[in-house]
């Protein structure tokens, strides 16, 4: 399984083009993506869209940019300190998916 994340810019688009291509020319069975630094005036659903609809593959997660977890400044595992955070549920929704394959 591969998993790739991608912040909604053109830079990775294009980054994340090549490299599907080159999973797939080697057969990755199982592809992921997630969209991370979403900027909270996108609309998520039509972001999801369009990404599946770019690159054929599903959207496992979509996180959002976060001052909260730059706040945190590395000082520990963000979901451990703040579990009930939207962000962190993201988290486990995606693990979710990994689990399930």
């Amino acid at each position: 399984m591969l998993i790739l994340i991608l912040r909604p810019d053109k830079q990775d688009y294009q980054g994340t083009a090549v490299t599907m291509d080159v999973a797939r020319q080697l057969k990755v069975r199982k592809m992921l993506l997630a969209i991370n630094k979403a900027h909270s005036k996108l609309n998520l659903e039509a972001l999801k869209q369009k990404v599946e609809e770019t690159y054929g593959e599903m959207v496992a997660g979509i996180f959002p940019l976060s001052e909260d977890i730059v706040q945190l400044a590395s000082e520990g595992v963000f979901c451990v300190k703040y579990p009930e955070h939207p962000v962190s549920q993201e988290f486990r929704k995606v693990a979710q998916q990994i689990i399930e394959g």
